[in-house]
């Protein structure tokens, strides 16, 4: 949902479809003291028709406390990094074929 929220804007409405597909939305644990957020998958930019524009490879890593909490914070951090690289690669997009007919 936060995603969705701060990518709103980004590719300016259209009939395009932005679809994000995460093989990875975790905490890592590298020692029983130190973890990482991982978010690691692909953007893909679809026409109309659902054919593929582009594809965005994805992979964010922000450092967590290795507890719950620490973890969710991470990973909330994460995902607006995410957002934020997102909507840079759309904005570099040409967007043409996402704009209504007319």
């Amino acid at each position: 949902q936060r995603l969705r929220q701060q990518l709103a804007l980004a590719a300016g409405g259209g009939a395009c479809t932005l679809r994000v597909e995460l093989d990875d939305f975790g905490q890592h644990f590298d020692s029983p003291s130190s973890s990482r957020a991982v978010l690691r998958g692909e953007a893909l930019l679809l026409a109309r028709a659902r054919t593929p524009l582009a594809r965005h490879p994805v992979r964010v890593e922000v450092a967590a406390a290795a507890d719950a909490a620490g973890g969710a914070i991470a990973l909330a951090a994460a995902s607006d990094r995410l957002a934020a690289s997102l909507g840079d690669w759309l904005r570099s997009q040409d967007l043409a074929a996402c704009r209504p007919a007319g």
